[in-house]
């Protein structure tokens, strides 16, 4: 394939304070969304301790106003110790909430919340059946795994008494209850899974899962690997056993993009350090890379991907999150890292680590991002319209910090988000996959649940003003293709539409 462009200079400003994001609560999770359909991210912030959650809208200039309570997303006793999932459950075009709860307080329970009208929401937990008191529910994911249109909710679970470890495979009947089929289709293991990616592996139209796993000194056994449970075709999944050579690590997230330009996903699992361990070696990242056999092999090394971790006043930084996506418009991934440290005043800085001619280097500093301040989680999305992705921080706020905002300040390359419309596939289109032409450069992405990114697809352009060829291919298998789409736009495709329907399949900002 031809190459991509030069990486573009980019840079931040800390806009946080100006743009009415000031809370300093405890957050645990964070995930940018589309809460009206209007075309600008709104925010939510799930918090920990009983601090209720916050929903940020977006007012279309990018500046922000706190409605969770007018909007009833409240919950004192939510205790989110990890991130939520927003998908829509009931496929009316509005995005819904899963909030997980910590096991750690009594009284803490899992919360579903429907979005009614694009301001209000109604907690239907009881009804749907996804009310688990007591249960610690880890990475939920949306995913369509019996392809019936309808997005169905998987997640890992740690039971305090007795120690517990298992998954819920919560299948949608909506508006009946969730039933979980997990033990029937294959995924009843007994992991400390922290992270899950549901993604295409082999390009054949069904979606199989990677789970990431967290050694962590919970009594759990030293077998606990990360695993790929590869999907039959029917919605029953098998451990594939042979498919990666991975070392008992803490993968505390998983994300999927071509990191080395060769036209196929490879699949970044980003690794910590285990808490319980004695003199740790490096803790280092892999990458997966599909060698096309039905075996992967680990490119981080290559790509200087591995981001060994570092001691900062005595104790090791831990990896907590990253956000995957082209930061500066360069026609390849970026990766920005949030790192968190134990000791008071050892606070590390995120990192970013910018795709440079096919090897990452971390340019952090030179880009703004300069704030050391525990980071928890993190999130991306384009607040202000301009084309550039920004980047908002979820800080440790026990220390007295505060959450952060980095505006990107963009530079000339261009740009094309696509924001997919599902008809006979789920209204979220997750698993949608997407081949883009431009300038003679290929550039491929697939559409899976994930908080750090909203549900859409950013491409970076580089100097193009216009995509050569876009072909999708939709969770139900129809495979669509556009040509001559111009650049610096949010394409809004509809499924089964081969031209804009209704004057909606084209959306300038």
């Amino acid at each position: 394939m031809a190459s991509t462009a030069e990486a573009g200079v980019i840079t931040f400003t800390d806009v946080t304070d100006s743009v009415g994001l000031t809370a300093r609560l405890r957050g645990r999770g964070c995930c940018f969304f589309d809460l009206e359909c209007d075309l600008d991210m709104d925010l939510i912030v799930w918090n920990d301790d009983g601090a209720d959650d916050l929903l940020y809208r977006n007012d279309g200039t990018g500046h922000f106003e706190e409605i969770a309570a007018a909007a009833n997303v409240q919950g004192s006793t939510s205790y989110s110790e990890a991130p939520g999932a927003v998908f829509d459950a009931d496929n009316d075009g509005l995005p819904d909430f899963y909030v997980p709860c910590s096991f750690l307080e009594a009284g803490a329970k899992n919360r579903f919340h429907r979005n009614l009208d694009g301001f209000h929401f109604e907690e239907m937990s009881i009804p749907l059946g996804l009310r688990t008191s007591q249960l610690w529910a880890r990475g939920p994911t949306a995913v369509d795994v019996n392809q019936d249109g309808l997005l169905d909710l998987f997640t890992g679970s740690l039971d305090e008494n007795p120690f517990t470890l298992r998954t819920f495979l919560y299948m949608s009947r909506w508006p009946q209850p969730y039933v979980d089929e997990s033990s029937a289709r294959g995924l009843d293991y007994a992991l400390n899974d922290f992270a899950h990616l549901w993604f295409d592996w082999g390009d054949d139209g069904d979606l199989d899962l990677f789970v990431g796993t967290f050694v962590s000194g919970f009594g759990v056994s030293a077998e606990e690997i990360d695993r790929i449970y590869e999907n039959d075709g029917t919605g029953h999944f098998t451990w594939a056993s042979g498919a990666i050579n991975s070392s008992p690590l803490a993968t505390t997230g998983v994300y999927l993009a071509d990191f080395d330009g060769n036209g196929t996903l490879d699949i970044l699992a980003l690794q910590t350090v285990r808490p319980n361990a004695t003199n740790p070696p490096p803790v280092l990242n892999n990458v997966w890379n599909d060698n096309g056999d039905g075996t992967f092999t680990d490119i981080a090394p290559a790509l200087n991907l591995g981001m060994p971790e570092s001691l900062v006043a005595d104790a090791r930084t831990e990896k907590r999150m990253a956000v995957v996506a082209d930061f500066d418009n360069d026609m390849d991934p970026d990766v920005y890292v949030a790192t968190w440290n134990a000791v008071i005043g050892g606070e590390p800085r995120d990192e970013l680590w910018l795709n440079e001619g096919g090897v990452y280097v971390e340019r952090g500093v030179q880009a703004g991002i300069t704030l050391g301040l525990n980071t928890y989680a993190c999130a991306a999305a384009d607040v202000n319209g301009d084309g550039f992705l920004d980047i908002y921080a979820v800080n440790d706020n026990d220390f007295g910090t505060r959450d952060t905002l980095y505006l990107n300040n963009g530079n000339s390359n261009h740009w094309l988000e696509i924001d997919p419309r599902g008809i006979i596939s789920n209204r979220d289109a997750i698993g949608l996959k997407a081949w883009l032409t431009a300038g003679g450069v290929a550039q491929v992405q697939e559409l899976y649940s994930t908080t750090t990114l909203p549900s859409l697809l950013h491409f970076g352009l580089g100097p193009n003003t216009t995509v050569e060829q876009l072909v999708l291919r939709w969770p139900r298998g129809l495979v669509e293709t556009y040509t001559g789409l111009s650049a610096d736009q949010v394409f809004r495709p509809v499924e089964g539409a081969a031209t804009p329907f209704d004057g909606t399949g084209l959306l300038l900002r």
